[in-house]
């Protein structure tokens, strides 16, 4: 948790001390809905807004779970809104991804779903490093196309075994 007086302002913290504090933010929230302005969040942390968009655009994705409404000007807002993840949820998640995106997942996306099935609890941190490990890159004779949809297979295989217990 990040409190005001426990800013750092080293550029490679600022991301990360953005993140938890919003995190927090959204933990303590009724609904799991935060609204702020982007301007008094850029101050609190001394930072640019710029700062908080990347935050924003990298860190709080739908693929991780939350949605993020914004809007700029003189009454601009931020609004983040976690998102609640169930077991059928997941499944479902995991389907719909196929489908849609016959390519495959890339391991970024694939990445955010498995660190949100952590978040969510729907698997441990020790599984979600297993399956981390098992979705990383390798380098192999397959085109890009093949690697991501065995990604999505890999990661389907291992939630259809976690979830069947």
């Amino acid at each position: 948790m990040v409190r005001e007086g426990q800013i750092t302002t080293r550029m490679s913290n600022i991301a990360s001390n953005i993140e938890n504090y919003l995190k927090h933010l959204l933990e303590t929230a009724p609904g799991a809905v935060i609204l702020l302005q982007r301007k008094e969040l850029a101050a609190l942390f001394q930072c640019v807004p710029s700062q908080i968009n990347y935050v924003l655009s990298t860190r709080f994705i739908p693929e991780k779970g939350y949605l993020v409404e914004s809007r700029r000007g003189g009454g601009g807002f931020l609004r983040i809104r976690k998102l609640e993840l169930s077991r059928e949820k997941a499944e479902c998640l995991m389907t719909l991804q196929r489908e849609l995106n016959r390519e495959g997942l890339s391991l970024r996306e694939l990445s955010g779903v498995i660190g949100r099935l952590v978040d969510a609890g729907l698997v441990t941190s020790r599984e979600g490093r297993i399956m981390q490990e098992a979705i990383r890159p390798a380098i192999c004779l397959v085109g890009e196309t093949a690697v991501h949809r065995c990604r999505v297979a890999a990661l389907a295989g291992m939630l259809a075994i976690l979830f069947s217990e």
